[in-house]
């Protein structure tokens, strides 16, 4: 959606980098590259599918009250577009 909104903004005449401030949520190749170089979050993916099984695995054992939840950390990734 990110990209997109940056390609909104370029048909409009706006610089993103000038007029625009824009911050992405899932750090996709795509976001590096030249034409784009949005600020972004990178998630933790693969830590995240991990949780997710193993809450998976463990919710027919136990009561929904009773799991424990995660925050993961994601990383700030600067680039052109903030």
């Amino acid at each position: 959606m990110a990209l997109a909104a940056i390609d909104a903004a370029r048909d409009l005449g706006f610089l993103t980098s000038d007029d625009l401030s824009l911050i992405g949520f899932d750090d996709i190749p795509m976001v590096g590259w030249t034409s784009y170089r949005l600020t972004t979050i990178r998630q933790p993916i693969i830590r995240m599918i991990n949780e997710v099984v193993d809450l998976i695995e463990v919710g027919a054992k136990v009561p929904l009250h009773e799991m424990t939840t995660s925050i993961l950390p994601g990383k700030l990734m600067v680039r052109g577009s903030a």
